[in-house]
């Protein structure tokens, strides 16, 4: 009997959260790595959030099982019991390193990948979409404080110092519900509201016709070997 794959779960959408430490318009690198990548901070109160939390903890738990069998089956009891579940969120923490109440999670995607059939180096980039699910095809300044809901692959991931089983977020898409940038407030900040008027013609100049793909289904037809 082999060892358990992990498999992504493809097309996953996760609750509404806020944007922390953002690398999305232009990819950073990291101990030699290029990734597009963004902290999302939840609350764990909201009961989506909750349920959000289930779910990961649900897909860590089956692989632990499957992992844990297979080991048992293999005559390696003792290596079973070594298995180990780390948390799926972690606690936010402040400047001061105190926690705030809130949990987060990080999602991130390779710039870049090698082709495996011509060894070409190919580029990669996250999807963006508007709070309407249109797709937005030149993306805007994205700092933290944005409000927005990431679509995710997940596939169950372990951490080599402790073999301790948890959940990984492979960045796919992200759905802009209100966006922070440089200039750090908009027009409501200075209490205005809408008003019969100028309308700006470019507003809807970078949106193409796409429309969102279906993130959140769950079908497991999506799921590709790792």
């Amino acid at each position: 009997m082999s060892e358990p794959r992990t498999k992504k779960i493809k097309a996953q959408l996760t609750p509404k959260g806020i944007l922390k430490f953002p690398a999305l318009n232009k990819p950073d690198t990291y101990k030699g790595a290029t990734k597009y990548k963004t902290g999302l901070v939840l609350d764990p109160n909201e009961p989506d959030v909750q349920a959000f939390i289930t779910k990961l903890e649900g897909i860590r738990d089956a692989h632990i099982e499957a992992v844990k069998k297979w080991l048992t089956d293999e005559g390696k009891p003792g290596l079973a019991k070594k298995v180990l579940a780390r948390e799926v969120v972690r606690e936010e923490l402040d400047k001061e390193g105190n926690e705030t109440g809130m949990v987060v999670i990080n999602a991130a995607m390779k710039a870049e990948f090698k082709d495996r059939q011509t060894g070409e180096m190919k580029q990669l980039r996250p999807k963006f979409f508007d709070a309407r699910g249109q797709k937005i095809n030149k993306a805007p300044e994205i700092w933290g404080g944005t409000v927005a809901r990431l679509g995710v692959d997940l596939m169950p991931t372990c951490r080599e110092a402790d073999k301790a089983w948890g959940v990984g977020f492979f960045l796919d898409a992200v759905f802009i519900l209100d966006l922070k940038g440089p200039g750090g407030r908009d027009a409501s900040a200075y209490g205005f509201q809408a008003e019969d008027g100028y309308a700006y013609a470019g507003a809807d100049d970078d949106y193409v016709e796409d429309d969102a793909p279906q993130y959140g289904s769950g079908d497991d037809s999506g799921n590709d070997d790792f």
